[in-house]
Order: C-alpha cells, then sequence, then structure tokens
C-alpha cells in the first residue's frame, strides 16, 4: 500500500477537503490520500499570477 500525504499551506478546511477528494479520485486503488492543513495562519493563499491563468493549470 501507498500513502500520498497532501499538505494544504492554507488554513481553508474546506479546501482541504476538495484537494484529498480530487487526490483520491485519480490515485493508484490501494494508494491512502492523507491531507493536512494549518492550525493556524493564511486561510487563502494567491497572487496575481493566478488570476491570469486558466483554472486548468491549477
Amino acid at each position: 500500500m501507498s500513502l500520498i500525504q497532501v499538505i494544504n499551506p492554507n488554513t481553508s478546511l474546506a479546501m482541504t477537503e476538495t484537494i484529498g477528494q480530487a487526490a483520491r479520485a485519480v490515485a493508484a486503488p490501494g494508494t491512502d490520500i492523507w491531507t493536512v492543513s494549518p492550525a493556524q495562519g493564511c486561510p487563502q493563499l494567491k497572487d496575481t499570477l493566478m488570476k491570469r491563468l486558466p483554472l486548468w493549470v491549477f
């Protein structure tokens, strides 16, 4: 069995769960996905580049 830990650098638990669902959807069978986020910090991380690129790039 494989384990992949996905670290969401912001504090949004909803986004952490969304990221985990996306990772589970494409992970190989038998792969465990473990998503974590910090207890405190920025609720959202973004920059001006993200506003100029299409969503599929991320």
